[in-house]
């Protein structure tokens, strides 16, 4: 299933192919099928559906991930994040 989605335009498939570029393809597979195995058991274990995630919102959510660890480190440095104008 991990494999699969490597064409997809889903969430799961924009974070396989981050992962890929940073660890290559067979660790990102492993990564990808135990982040689906984990998905499905929360589904099966609070009963839930599982809601798809697109790629544009999956890469906002990293973006903003992303962001929140540099204000964070900038205030370990005593500096500050200024957005540029």
């Amino acid at each position: 299933a991990a494999w699969g989605l490597s064409n997809s335009k889903s969430g799961l498939a924009a974070h396989y192919r981050r992962l890929r570029a940073r660890i290559g393809a067979p660790k990102a597979i492993n990564a990808t099928a135990r982040k689906i195995a984990v998905i499905f058991y929360n589904m099966l274990k609070n009963k839930t559906v599982y809601v798809t995630q697109s790629q544009e919102e999956y890469d906002k959510a990293h973006q903003q991930r992303i962001l929140k660890q540099l204000q964070q480190k900038a205030v370990q440095f005593g500096l500050e994040l200024v957005p540029i104008a």
